[in-house]
């Protein structure tokens, strides 16, 4: 439910966050193309027993946004630090969020506020 919400959420303000991402990076940084992001979604399976790998396969085929979602599935329990360890090496994107699945984080509210924070942080002088 929560891959569910957060992809609305997304989608739904892709052009205002593209302003501000674009914003957070900084001057110095020229997106080659300057349609709106594209988003990259790693879910870390850490070893668990329930259905995850099956759920985020049958979403991630559903996806024609663009947009990538990618799976990693621990074969044994390594614990957060480790599975945010893999989630983050295996990313390509220039900025990375964790966010945990129980949805203690508000992406929603955010999201939006790291990245106004990243901008004042890059245009102090």
């Amino acid at each position: 439910i929560m891959l569910d919400e957060t992809l609305v959420y997304l989608n739904k303000d892709r052009e205002s966050l593209t302003h501000l991402f674009d914003a957070a990076v900084g001057n110095n940084h020229q997106r080659r193309n300057k349609s709106l992001i594209k988003y990259e979604i790693i879910v870390v399976d850490d070893g668990s027993s329930d259905n995850t790998c099956n759920v985020v396969r049958k979403y991630a085929a559903t996806l024609n946004s663009g947009d990538t979602v990618k799976l990693i599935s621990m074969h044994q329990n390594v614990g957060k630090g480790g599975a945010v360890k893999s989630g983050m090496l295996a990313s390509k994107g220039q900025l990375c969020l964790m966010v945990d699945a129980d949805g203690a984080t508000d992406i929603t509210d955010g999201l939006p506020k790291l990245l106004k924070e990243m901008h004042t942080l890059n245009n102090k002088e």
